[in-house]
């Protein structure tokens, strides 16, 4: 007879491992591939993109999503933006479905952190 776990179970077998009967075993927790979205400055911005700071200006009003691709956390503050989607806008420039599903995929991250 064998101790596991404060019960006694025969082991038929010599070096077998008891079995514990009513007692699951505790799983793992389901390890999820979390992508993180860092900000950068204007400057860093404009790298990226590869251009200068009147196109990027231009773009944050035609192309980029506010909330999305650049945040500012009050009138005044510092505007950031988003380093990952800025890299798929570049991309994806001539292919703006693909960009879709790379904002779809935030803005789900988004609702998850809520």
């Amino acid at each position: 007879m064998a101790k596991y776990r404060g019960i006694q179970h025969p082991l038929p077998i010599e070096g077998a491992r008891p079995m514990v009967i009513g007692v699951k075993k505790r799983q793992q927790p389901k390890k999820r591939l979390e992508i993180q979205y860092p900000f950068v400055t204007k400057d860093q911005a404009c790298e990226i993109l590869a251009c200068s700071v009147s196109t990027l200006r231009r773009r944050m009003k035609t192309d980029l999503i506010k909330d999305v691709h650049w945040v500012q956390r009050s009138p005044g503050s510092a505007i950031l933006y988003n380093q990952c989607l800025l890299e798929d806008y570049v991309a994806h420039l001539g292919d703006p479905d693909a960009h879709l599903e790379a904002i779809e995929a935030y803005i789900t991250h988004l609702k998850r952190k809520r």
